[in-house]
This record gives structure tokens, C-alpha cells and sequence, in this order.
């Protein structure tokens, strides 16, 4: 019969496909591989708009924090780089999750650590997406030393990380009506 009484439950156990046990025996809570954790396969790093206007802004620059590691770095600033590369509206979304200036100066320190090129090459492009329209975060990268930091890497061997600094100096420049673009430059490196 098929009553599930005790002596039957040892009986059906036998009877699971042998791809079911190898699932059994695989850790609960396994952590997944870092290159799927936000995302699906081939997808780009870019979090859900609701996510962000939810408060995801402020959990990304919370996790750009020192005492995170470099897959928690890694994915803040590749999310933060898609979120904002060419979107006002995701970069004035950081401007407010960032009113203290921690993760304008998080992205700099992390340009420069020289621990980890993927994230100093993210952390770079990070900044160039987050200045991009805002002059906000252009104003807190300039003052968490942004200028001479991206001239750090400008002046670096590798090209990835040169071209990243470049860019980022780029959007640090434009400026919306304070200053003439030749000058430009020069008055952000007297500022910082």
C-alpha cells in the first residue's frame, strides 16, 4: 500500500534519482560564485531601479566600507558604475545616499588601493558614472583628494587603470556653469 507509515519512509528514500542525492549532499546556504551573484549569466550588473529608489543606493556605499572584502567592493562599484553611467536620476540618487561624502572617499581609496586591479579599474569608472551629470559628487569626490588620486593612476604603467583615471578627471572637469573648461583643471587641483 501506500500508507507513509514508518517502515515505508526507508523504502521510498531508495527510490530518489541519483542527481536528487547528489543535491542532498550539497552544503545548504552555499555561497554563490561571485560572477552570478547579482546578476544572471551574460548579464549586465545593473540593479533594478525600484532597488535603488528603495534605499539600494545607500546599501551600495555601505558596502564599499573598509571592513568589507573585495567581492563585497567588486560588486559595489561594478553596480555602482551600471547603475549611474549615463542616469541623472541614479546619480543624484547617490549624491543623497552619500550626503556625508564616505562613499565618494570609499571610491577614491578604492582607485588607488592597489590590492585589486579589477576593483581599482571599477572603482575608477565608478566615479567617472557617479560624476557624470552631478555636480554633487563631483564637489565630495574633489574633496576626498579625487584630483590627485586619478592623476595617480593616470601616471601608472597599466593602461586599463590610466584610461579609467582619465575618464573619471573627464567627468571631474565638466562642470556645469563655475568655471570655463580650460581652467577647469587647474582650479580642481588648487581646490584639492
Amino acid at each position: 500500500g501506500g500508507g507513509g507509515g514508518g517502515g515505508h519512509a526507508g523504502h521510498q528514500l531508495k527510490q530518489i534519482p541519483a542527481h536528487f542525492e547528489a543535491l542532498m549532499e550539497a552544503p545548504v546556504g552555499q555561497p554563490m560564485a561571485q560572477e552570478n551573484a547579482w546578476k544572471p549569466p551574460g548579464a549586465a550588473l545593473v540593479p533594478p531601479a525600484i532597488f535603488l529608489e528603495a534605499g539600494g543606493m545607500r546599501v551600495l556605499v555601505d558596502m564599499l566600507d573598509e571592513e568589507q572584502g573585495d567581492s563585497c567592493h567588486l560588486q559595489a562599484v561594478t553596480a555602482l558604475f551600471e547603475a549611474c553611467a549615463n542616469d541623472v536620476s541614479s546619480q543624484v540618487l547617490f549624491a543623497h545616499a552619500d550626503e556625508d561624502g564616505r562613499g565618494s572617499a570609499a571610491l577614491v581609496r578604492l582607485a588607488v588601493s592597489g590590492g585589486n586591479l579589477d576593483i581599482q579599474n571599477m572603482a575608477s569608472q565608478a566615479i567617472a558614472a557617479v560624476c557624470g551629470s552631478c555636480n554633487d559628487n563631483r564637489d565630495r569626490v574633489v574633496k576626498a583628494g579625487g584630483v590627485s588620486a586619478l592623476l595617480s593612476l593616470i601616471k601608472c604603467p597599466n593602461p586599463q587603470l590610466q584610461e579609467g583615471g582619465a575618464n573619471a578627471l573627464a567627468n571631474l572637469i565638466k562642470r556645469s556653469e563655475d568655471a570655463p573648461p580650460s581652467n577647469a583643471l587647474a582650479n580642481l587641483i588648487k581646490r584639492s
